[in-house]
């Protein structure tokens, strides 16, 4: 939880120094070796095996779907979060994130053509009604109206991508 928690801090810092879209390559690119490391240790060294791991991964019945899903789940939300960094706290992002588990529940709901039960509903009402009064706070802390908005609308975005990605990837296995 401390990496994760974290990470929201390091992603400010980061968009600091670089553009936003630099900050998302290296979270990709860390994230890769940080498997690829964990395939060699689990793998103990043997290197046919990990090749065998990737060639599995990357292989045509896979291929167009790790391609969707790294752009929808990792690359497209990685960097508009790093843009969203540019201008809201560390904390309101990882709250924004935090509240993914509700855009999942809706976008879930849309695609299975199913509501939720009232107490579901009642929770989803509930848990947006808190994330619309933590980004209100915060919106006052910003200097424009102009930069509320990219960072709402970006932060935002971030998170229905990654739970649109989310969605429709637990409703395509589930038929």
């Amino acid at each position: 939880s401390l990496i994760w928690g974290t990470s929201f801090l390091w992603i400010k810092l980061a968009v600091e120094a670089f553009k936003p879209g630099l900050v998302a390559l290296l979270r990709v690119t860390l994230g890769f070796v940080a498997i690829l490391l964990m395939l060699i240790v689990l793998h103990r060294g043997n290197m046919n095996q990990v090749a065998a791991e990737f060639r599995f991964v990357w292989g045509p019945n896979h291929r167009l779907r790790v391609i969707l899903l790294g752009i929808g789940w990792m690359g497209g939300p990685f960097m508009l979060l790093a843009i969203a960094a540019q201008y809201i706290d560390s904390s309101l992002s990882g709250m924004l994130i935090g509240a993914m588990p509700l855009m999942v529940a809706v976008i879930a709901s849309i695609s299975l053509r199913k509501l939720p039960g009232w107490k579901h509903l009642i929770g989803l009402v509930i848990g947006f009604a808190g994330v619309v009064m933590i980004v209100m706070a915060d919106m006052a802390s910003l200097t424009s109206a102009d930069d509320a908005v990219n960072a709402t609308s970006a932060a935002t975005a971030s998170t229905a991508a990654t739970a649109a990605t989310a969605s429709t990837a637990a409703v395509s296995a589930s038929t």
